[in-house]
């Protein structure tokens, strides 16, 4: 078109409506109207308009339509179809590709009038947006302003297809041009949007490329799109051209309509129709329709016989370097519109003599006729024999000469004979089930006979079958290059028509002829096209199998609906989750694709993973793992051990490796392992690996499966190597082929220390194949001090729990819980599991459906009261309860009386006091995405106490302890929110405190004898060691260190100086306790209100503890902390009263000049009045009051207030209150009221 007719869209002006265009980009700047040259200031004035709120004074865009459409029109580099048009552009959508109505109206009165100048208005304006309320009028008067204007104005119908009336408005108004996509097969692409408008007209009008086209984006970058966006800009460019071949038709956008229309490839059915409209555009026949060029046109004969696919080259002598080339039909004439000028024609054929005929004259509207008649090159006889390598079988082939029309075949004895003109040639040779073969540079000479035998390697019959076509997104080529690289012949089998019959989907049937299937299924899968059965029977049979597609596990491995058994029963393979976030996938190491790292995005590859699939295992008996995404996350698996059938499946899409050889690789590795005999010899033993954990001096029996894998009878000789003491194996077993069996020994846990392990190795060795070898090996431990329990069923925290423990140097032992599971419990600890360690850290984080079971409470209550100790953290854990209220386990072990649900915390803060949270936090809570804030607050029983607080004062943790019915001594902290959301360095101190409270030594206490003192003063410290553990603690380490206030005075003569710290060790006999005293004198002048805050640390290395307890003073204070909160009536119903006493008191060494106490009722709680208090002064609130008053030394004030219950709540009435004196921190008071049971009336039924 635009070397030929030498039509490029000069002398025309195009423009868009959309979200901008980069003005700058190199294809688009020399075409802009506004460009004034290089190093010259542009003239955007009535040649670019910002419609939008955002402004822009030169053309911009920042979201990349407009600067793609635009390419699509007038782009250099081949990428425009009107480069030669010069282009305007109004902004009406913003950076999010969004526009207001107003904005719309304004882009198109601009249009009409660029700077208020109808002068400057485009000769068409391109519109690639819509609504897809076909209904809607909103924009019918300015498409006909439009049209009254002579503008013409293509409209993409809209992206909703392919349901029938789904056209778009403005593109279904009747005056308006709407134009459809197609694919690069002329087939109406899937999303385009289709007729009738709902006015009844046939739509669209036409339909153009719209399927992947490359064009311009901004910042000078290209790219791909699809949509029917990109199928308008065609159009627009084409009228481009039909009005540089026709200057008459300006004005006239009838007219530009009808010379694309009428000249359309007519593709559906009737013509017009609502899928294609008229059809595709045709550039060149829509331009010759219309303009007033010449022709050039004749035959090419030989010896009178006309010669068919001839070349006819075409060359303007103003540009040497041009050819235009036409090619003969059947009957040898061609046909070729050219721009006026001189040409030189040459025609030429294979086999032929070329003949040149100079100076043809081409002008406006001349019809010149130009004959040719070749002579034959003298001709040569190429002969041979194909053959099979290996058993010289002769073969039926095609033969085939490469780049020339010449091929012939073979017969059954494998002799061909060609006829060939003189000159050099490549012979490919192909038969059924062999490897391609060619030769190059055979020789022929004039009458001369050449012998080339070929010899052909045995091949797999191959069909590749492309899922992806008939939503015409087939990957197809990236297969078939890979097969054609290694030279393997294959079959092709698209699937177009899966749902409507008769559908086209293969059956058992057609596949058994095959000797390897390879499916691709970019964006389904067998099973969504009914493929399974199909898979079924063809494997059963004994096929091989390659199946590729990143979401076919999705589809039919339990991801969208249910299973197909293809997949489950015969490739053993399961969905896991449906992006594996990474787009990298390694080879297993021993497999079949052994040392690969594939990447599957970029490169030469098809870059259309967006969620490849995560994949499991579910019977290593018969599969094997391939490749995996980072280290765990399984991406491919092969089957074939033990089966009569073999198969690998790619949970991603073969065709987005991003590498040509790599591709190449991966293909033949794959047929080599598919086509490949199962081994004579194998011996497996399984697992590999194995841990179990028993007592000390029990025997923990260990289990070994050991299988010959191979296709004939053998022996497999079993050896076994270790330290501890175990039981002999038997020395061999003899196996027939796939036969397995299971072999015992014990190992006696030979230690009494924590934490210590001994490793079995079992050895098993083929008689028929000595070199064959496998090993299992065995660990067998003692326990460690902590069993962390792992059951998050959304999220996988266990690097956050691992990283406190082993900050905290604690030894651990990993149980995970599975996600889900079969039966009535999940695959949790039991309790013979739970009594072997001193301590369970167990987590359910984000679990909001099941984190414990009634079974799961009933293990842990059972392993508390025989002196277990535990840690437990979940936000949701009571939610799930029945009645969403604490169980029996979570009030009298967890030490929950009533929640508030949701009543979230953002923060957490250590609870004065309290072992585990003394002094520790503000910390900050991070939600991850997806992690809901559902945390709780907490209401303690009498026996349990609070651990920490939220951001509003709510408790949030609890610590509680008790003992068994056989007086054993058990410990639990739990945490209504997750330690996981705590940053790293928070959660290893909270760890440690944590397990320091759970430990055998977590009731020993520091405290002094007196909480508020004088500087100057002596104060003494108490520390009470308890072991209230099972057993004897050997050693025992109490380090008191002493702080810049402080001096040492006197001290226990078991307390040792060293260095500033005093220090005791030695044992402690299990219910004992050790009591060390020291004191220590105050420093004079510390302001009012410091703290002091003597650090002590304890420590014994059998469970690797080590924690802190804190012995505080306040020096020269007031201490508020003996006031109090109280409510009467305790329990409430709707409509009650409720009387709340707020006492102050100040039991310290000074003055509180003033206390300020705050309350602020909780929403279902209606304040009613608040009394006269009996000193200082109130002021109330909606909801609450500040109360203010000073406080001396040994003085109390009380306030009454009043609220009724105006609504029933999930959990208790927790109510608030703080006391700050300005130099402390905040005293925290707490009341709570519980409502009274309800009557529960059921229908009486009667049988």
């Amino acid at each position: 078109m635009h070397n030929a007719l030498n039509i490029t869209g000069t002398g025309v002006v195009v423009a868009n409506i959309d979200s901008g265009v980069d003005w700058m980009h190199p294809a688009l700047q020399s075409q802009y109207r506004g460009y004034t040259g290089s190093g010259k200031l542009p003239n955007h004035t009535g040649n670019w308009y910002d419609a939008t709120s955002e402004g822009a004074t030169y053309p911009v865009d920042a979201n990349g339509h407009g600067t793609h459409t635009m390419g699509t029109m007038v782009g250099d580099g081949g990428i425009g179809v009107a480069p030669g048009a010069q282009w305007i552009a109004v902004r009406a959508f913003d950076s999010s590709g969004t526009a207001l109505n107003s904005w719309l109206h304004a882009a198109f009165q601009w249009v009409l009038a660029p700077n208020n100048n109808p002068a400057l208005a485009p000769d068409i304006v391109n519109n690639s947006w819509g609504s897809p309320l076909g209904t809607s009028t909103e924009f019918q008067a300015d498409v006909l302003a439009l049209q009254t204007a002579g503008i013409f104005a293509p409209f993409s119908a809209g992206n909703n297809g392919p349901g029938s009336g789904t056209v778009g408005a403005p593109a279904s108004y009747d005056n308006a041009f709407a134009v459809g996509a197609t694919t690069s097969d002329d087939e109406i692409a899937n999303f385009s949007s289709r007729g009738p408008s709902p006015w009844g007209r046939t739509k669209p009008e036409v339909s153009a490329p719209g399927k992947d086209i490359r064009s311009t984006l901004p910042g000078g970058a290209y790219g791909l799109a699809s949509g029917t966006s990109m199928a308008a800009p065609h159009v627009s460019g084409l009228a481009a051209l039909v009005l540089q071949a026709s200057p008459a038709l300006r004005g006239d956008p009838a007219a530009v309509a009808y010379a694309i229309t009428s000249t359309a490839v007519a593709l559906g059915s009737p013509i017009p129709n609502n899928d294609f409209g008229w059809g595709r555009i045709d550039a060149y026949n829509a331009v010759m329709s219309v303009a007033s060029l010449g022709t050039l046109s004749g035959t090419v004969t030989s010896s009178g016989s006309p010669l068919s696919g001839a070349v006819v080259q075409i060359t303007p002598r103003s540009n040497p370097s041009l050819h235009i080339n036409a090619t003969t039909g059947s009957n040898g004439a061609y046909l070729q519109g050219l721009a006026p000028d001189t040409y030189d024609v040459t025609a030429s054929a294979f086999g032929y003599t070329p003949s040149t005929t100079y100076g043809i004259v081409i002008t406006t509207g001349s019809a010149a006729v130009q004959n040719f008649n070749l002579s034959a090159l003298p001709t040569g006889t190429l002969t041979g024999l194909i053959r099979e390598t290996g058993t010289g079988t002769p073969l039926t082939a095609t033969v085939r000469v490469d780049g020339t029309p010449a091929s012939t075949t073979a017969g059954s004895d494998g002799r061909y004979t060609l006829s060939l003109p003189v000159g050099v040639y490549t012979v490919t040779v192909i038969a059924p089930r062999h490897r391609i073969s060619s030769v190059t540079s055979i020789t022929i000479n004039d009458g001369a006979t050449v012998t080339q035998d070929f010899w052909l390697d045995p091949a797999p019959g191959i069909l590749v079958v492309d899922s992806g076509r008939w939503y015409q997104e087939s990957q197809l080529d990236y297969y078939t290059q890979a097969l054609d690289d290694l030279r393997y012949p294959y079959d092709i089998w698209q699937i177009t028509s899966p749902f409507v019959a008769p559908t086209d989907v293969p059956t058992t049937t057609d596949l058994l002829p095959y000797d390897l299937v390879i499916w691709s299924s970019p964006l389904d899968s067998p099973g969504y096209v009914g493929a399974g059965p199909a898979l079924e029977g063809y494997l059963a049979a004994g096929g091989r199998l390659l199946l590729s597609g990143q979401d076919i596990a999705y589809y039919d491995g339990g991801g969208w609906f249910g299973t197909e058994a293809y997949l489950s029963d015969y490739l053993k393979a399961t969905f896991v989750e449906d992006s594996a976030g990474v787009l990298t996938t390694t080879a297993v190491a021993g497999e079949p694709f052994d040392g690969l790292s594939l990447t599957i995005s970029g490169g030469d590859g098809a870059d259309n993973q967006t969620s490849p699939d995560v994949i499991a295992n579910t019977d290593d008996d018969f599969a094997g793992p391939l490749l995996t995404y980072g280290s765990d996350n399984l991406s491919a698996l092969h089957v074939g051990l033990c089966t009569p059938y073999r198969a690998m499946f790619l949970a991603f899409g073969f065709e987005a490796i991003n590498s040509r050889p790599d591709r190449q690789t991966v293909m033949d590795r794959a047929i080599t392992w598919l086509m490949s005999d199962p081994p004579a010899a194998g011996v497996e033993l399984l697992p590999e690996t194995g841990t179990l954990v028993g007592g000390f001096g029990t025997v923990v029996s260990h289990t070994v499966r050991v299988r010959n894998t191979g296709a004939s009878t053998d022996t497999i000789n079993l050896t076994a190597s270790g330290v501890w003491p175990f039981t002999p194996l038997p020395p061999s077993l003899t196996l027939a082929a796939c036969q397995s069996q299971t072999i015992t020994t014990g190992v006696t846990i030979s230690t009494t220390t924590w934490h210590i392990s001994d490793t079995l190795t079992i050895t098993g060795t083929s008689t028929l194949s000595p070199s064959l070898v496998d090993t299992a090996v065995r660990v067998s431990k003692s326990p460690a001090p902590v069993l962390l329990v792992d059951d998050d069923r959304w999220y996988s925290f266990a690097a956050e729990f691992r990283q406190a423990l082993e900050a905290n140097g604690i030894p651990y032992d990993y149980w995970l819980v599975p996600k889900s599971w079969s039966g009535p419990v999940p695959d949790s600890p039991p309790v013979d599991t739970l009594t072997l360690y001193p301590m369970v850290v167990w987590y359910t984080g984000y679990d909001w459906l099941q984190p414990l079971t009634t079974e799961e409470e009933n293990r842990l209550a059972q392993y508390l009261d025989g002196g277990g100790r535990l840690m437990f953290s979940g936000q949701d854990y009571i939610y799930n309860l029945p009645g969403h209220q604490p169980s029996p386990f979570a009030t009298n072990y967890l030490g929950v009386l009533q929640h508030t649900e949701d009543f979230s915390s953002t923060t957490v803060t250590g609870e004065p006091g309290n072992p585990v949270g003394d002094h520790l936090g503000p910390y900050t809570l991070t939600f991850p995405p997806g992690y809901t804030n559902w945390t709780d607050a907490l209401t303690p029983t009498t026996t349990a106490r609070v651990a920490s607080r939220g951001q509003a004062g709510q408790p949030n943790a609890l610590t509680n302890a008790g003992t068994g019915p056989g007086g054993a001594a058990w410990h639990t902290h739990f945490l209504a929110f997750g330690p996981e959301l705590l940053s790293d360095s928070a959660r290893a101190r909270w760890m440690q405190r944590s397990l320091g409270w759970l430990s055998w030594l977590g009731q020993s206490t520091v405290t002094p004898d007196q909480a508020t003192a004088v500087d100057g003063a002596t104060v003494v410290f108490t520390a009470t060691l308890v072991n209230d553990g099972p057993q004897l603690l050997p050693t025992v380490t109490f380090t008191a260190t002493q702080p810049a206030e402080l001096a040492w005075s006197t001290y226990s003569t078991d307390l040792s100086p060293v260095g500033s710290s005093l220090v005791w060790s030695g044992s402690l006999a299990a219910g004992g306790q050790k009591v060390l005293t020291y004191s220590a004198v105050i420093s004079a002048g510390l302001p009012v209100g410091t703290e002091v805050n003597q650090v002590s640390w304890l420590s014994y290395p059998e469970h690797r503890i080590l924690f802190d307890r804190l012995a505080t003073v306040r020096v020269n204070s007031a201490d508020l902390s003996a006031s109090s909160l109280n409510v009467s009536p305790a329990t409430v119903a709707v409509g009650d009263r409720l009387t709340y006493t707020l006492s102050l008191r100040n039991t310290g060494v000074a003055d509180a000049p003033l206390v300020t106490a705050t309350a602020t009722l909780p929403h279902n709680l209606a304040l009613e009045n608040v009394g006269t208090p009996s000193r200082g002064s109130v002021v109330v609130g909606s909801q609450g009051f500040t109360w203010t008053t000073p406080l001396s030394v040994g003085e109390a004030a009380t306030l009454t207030y009043r609220a009724v219950v105006s609504y029933r709540s999930s959990g208790a009435i927790v109510h608030t209150a703080t006391a700050d004196d300005g130099f402390n921190p905040l005293t925290w008071l707490q009341a709570t009221a519980t409502y009274k049971d309800r009557s529960v009336y059921l229908p009486l039924i009667v049988k």
